[in-house]
């Protein structure tokens, strides 16, 4: 009997040691804080020694009507730390530019901020915090974190309490700082300049002692993304006036270059010129050689005089070139009547 009586106290007490060793595991266990579902802070600058705002996120694991506040522990490394100011107003949150699909951290814009060290706690009156939903708030002073040095996995915390307080989820998570976080973009837009001619052949087919307008008119395009505009010009081969080899004569220029005439009103002598009118952008005719009042044109010259022009980028605009002609009642008759005129243009870019 006192054999199966000391073997009796001897497994009571392996009994009692066992029970001393686990029960602190299970207790250590019992208290210790689930892990965020989701979890991680994006600063806005990831560059070695830079100030930055910053995004924290959280999806708790443990649903509670009692969640106080949420701390952020920022990585300690080891040879520069993040530098984290002590100034509480630096650190005011707010549930603005977060991510879609996220929502608003409930209470943080009027939460109260605490700095210890590393360590950032934002506490606000109890709410609710779902487990299927990602909360979001921002800090936006960059003054209030400065990033450090460059290196990889470097640690830091999350952590949400409820009354006590007492740690209710947490989860670590992990930046990278790199010597630059910005990616240069330069590109090259090259000036553009498009220059088209209609017609290359035009003719009067019959010039009497009324003005007519020769036929087709040929219609100057122009494209260009030169900031200032462009210019065209005309340039006459036969100064200004309308030649017949074979009878040895000409229909003459209207008048000196650089003025607008109605050809009607010279019958005497007869006239020919050139009218412009326009479309597009902000091209407009030279004066002289306007030609939206019927019967009006300007002489012509052997020199290049500007005959329309814009002043800002032009997307096809036109310029419709209309010659002109009114012959005297004694003008001798002769089938050829003859001119050439050269039209050039330049973008100012």
């Amino acid at each position: 009997m006192e054999f199966k009586g000391k073997k009796i106290v001897s497994i009571i007490g392996v009994v009692a040691i066992l029970v001393a060793i686990v029960a602190p595991i299970v207790m250590i266990q019992n208290a210790k804080a689930s892990g965020l579902t989701q979890a991680y802070v994006r600063l806005d600058r990831l560059k070695t020694a830079t100030a930055t705002t910053g995004l924290v996120c959280a999806r708790p694991t443990t649903a509670t009507t009692t969640n106080i506040d949420v701390a952020v522990t920022f990585p300690t490394v080891a040879v520069t730390n993040y530098i984290v100011s002590s100034t509480a107003s630096k650190w005011a949150a707010t549930g603005s530019n977060i991510p879609t699909g996220t929502t608003a951290w409930p209470g943080i814009a009027s939460a109260t901020v605490t700095v210890s060290g590393q360590k950032v706690t934002w506490t606000y009156a109890a709410q609710t915090l779902n487990t299927g939903t990602t909360y979001c708030f921002t800090w936006a002073d960059s003054t209030a974190l400065t990033t450090s040095a460059a290196g990889v996995d470097q640690l830091g915390l999350i952590e949400l309490h409820n009354t006590g307080p007492t740690l209710t989820d947490s989860s670590q998570y992990a930046l990278s700082i790199i010597a630059n976080d910005q990616v240069l973009i330069t590109g090259t837009v090259n000036p553009t300049f498009t220059f088209s001619l209609s017609q290359t052949s035009t003719s009067f087919s019959s010039i009497g002692t009324s003005v007519v307008n020769a036929s087709p008119t040929p219609v100057v395009s122009v494209t260009t993304n030169a900031r200032n505009g462009y210019t065209a010009w005309v340039q006459d081969a036969n100064n200004g006036t309308l030649n017949s080899a074979g009878a040895s004569t000409n229909i003459p220029a209207p008048g000196a270059v650089g003025s607008n005439y109605d050809l009607a009103t010279l019958t005497a002598n007869g006239a020919f010129g050139l009218g412009v009118t326009v479309s597009g952008g902000s091209t407009t005719a030279a004066t002289e050689y306007n030609g939206a009042t019927t019967g009006h044109a300007g002489a012509l010259s052997t020199s290049f005089r500007p005959m329309a022009s814009s002043t800002t980028v032009s997307a096809g605009d036109t310029i419709t070139m209309i010659p002109r002609a009114i012959a005297k009642s004694t003008q001798a008759p002769a089938n050829d009547y003859t001119d050439t005129l050269t039209v050039v243009a330049a973008g100012q870019f």
